[in-house]
């Protein structure tokens, strides 16, 4: 409620000043027509009294002699004439004066009437105002919610770039793993080779041993001989378990380089604050193939000429960066830049190596925008045809079309 109060305070009232010099001049009218009626009045009562005497009064032939009379009787008829003119000039002045003030009581009636009229509008463009500001408080919050949403898909963008780069590492960690676990499943085999002939150098030895051990009369070469052959059965024996040492050791660290990677986990990203572009002047082309070992490079032109890619990245000041470039399948790459150029652009992809994978790479290109996910094209490359050229076009609001 006293919220209600409060914006009810806060909206500006109808400006009613000319209500008081409106009243001011209706009350001098009043007393105008007032002083006019009374005047009239007054000389109305001196009109018939003039008239009363004239009318009583005994015109005789003895009293006064004839031309006298004569000339007495013009005058007051002239008199009377006046008297009748300033009459019905009176009597007409006062019908003027009673018209308007009949005219005036009817306008303040009417004045009135639009006042008591007017008082509802009054509230209705309070209502009004409330509404008014109510709705731009509203736009206000659908704007706040519209730039959160800017943020947010230029946020998602970013981190699904770090995805990608993420996605990459994984599979060469995974083709890590499988090179230690080759390795690994190698060593043991060799272990378990050299265990089997450790156990057959002892078990030699044993019977050499025996043998040397049984008193059979014989020359002294041939026991000579016989100790010669034990010692290099021992030196062979010693080597040999030196050598399975050794592998044990290379099988220790084989298995916890794997396990190490195996608990390795990647960092989540930290993604950075990107600046913040214009909505429309923001965009990236994303190139990406799922195919494994092949190795695809991306060469991208801006309408300006300036060719990006992995040896190229920036170009000074201009706008544009080559942001992620991957060596080997399932990768990605990635151009993007805060101020787009309109204009066309021509992107071309080159299987730069295929590392023994002989089947076709296949890869697939779009451009992003905070509004918008276009596809520009699929391609496949082989070895016959290991280069593929695309144009689009962005124009001024940030819309990709393909040539």
């Amino acid at each position: 409620m006293s919220t209600e109060n409060e914006q009810h305070d806060q909206v500006e009232h109808v400006d009613e000043k000319w209500l008081v010099s409106y009243a001011d001049m209706m009350t001098l009218l009043f007393g105008l027509f007032v002083m006019l009626y009374s005047m009239a009045m007054e000389h109305q009562g001196d009109i018939n009294s003039q008239l009363q005497k004239i009318s009583e009064e005994k015109f005789t032939d003895q009293e006064k002699p004839a031309p006298v009379v004569q000339e007495d009787a013009a005058k007051l008829r002239e008199e009377i004439e006046k008297l009748k003119i300033d009459l019905q000039t009176t009597q007409t002045t006062l019908t003027e004066t009673d018209l308007k003030k009949r005219q005036a009581e009817t306008r303040i009636e009417e004045l009135l009437k639009q006042l008591e009229l007017m008082e509802p509008l009054r509230r209705e463009q309070l209502k009004m105002n409330q509404k008014l500001q109510s709705l731009e408080n509203t736009k206000n919050n659908i704007r706040d919610i519209a730039n959160e949403k800017d943020q947010a898909a230029r946020k998602a963008l970013v981190m699904e770039t770090k995805a990608l780069e993420l996605e990459a590492k994984t599979v060469q960690l995974e083709s890590k793993s499988q090179i230690f676990e080759s390795r690994a499943l190698a060593s043991e085999t060799k272990v378990q080779t050299l265990e089997t002939k450790l156990r057959d150098l002892e078990t030699q030895l044993q019977q050499s041993r025996a043998v040397a051990a049984i008193p059979v009369p014989k020359p002294e070469q041939i026991s000579n001989r016989l100790k010669d052959q034990l010692q290099k059965l021992e030196a062979q024996m010693q080597d040999a378990q030196r050598q399975l040492q050794q592998k044990d050791q290379q099988l220790l660290q084989a298995q916890q380089s794997q396990q190490a990677l195996q608990n390795q986990k990647p960092p989540e990203p930290k993604a950075p604050e990107p600046p913040r572009p214009q909505p429309r002047n923001f965009g990236l082309v994303l190139m990406k193939w799922t195919t494994k070992l092949h190795d695809l490079d991306m060469v991208i032109k801006d309408p300006n000429g300036r060719k990006f890619d992995f040896k190229h990245r920036t170009h000074g000041s201009n706008p544009g960066e080559f942001v992620l470039d991957s060596r080997t399948g399932p990768g990605a790459e990635i151009w993007q830049s805060n101020k787009l150029i309109p204009g066309n652009y021509e992107l071309q992809i080159n299987l730069y190596q295929s590392y023994g994978n002989s089947a076709p790479a296949e890869a697939s290109v779009s451009f992003q925008t905070p509004y918008s996910n276009a596809e520009i094209g699929r391609i496949i490359l082989t070895e016959k045809s290991p280069s593929k050229t695309l144009r689009f076009t962005v124009d001024k609001d940030g819309r990709a079309t393909q040539n």
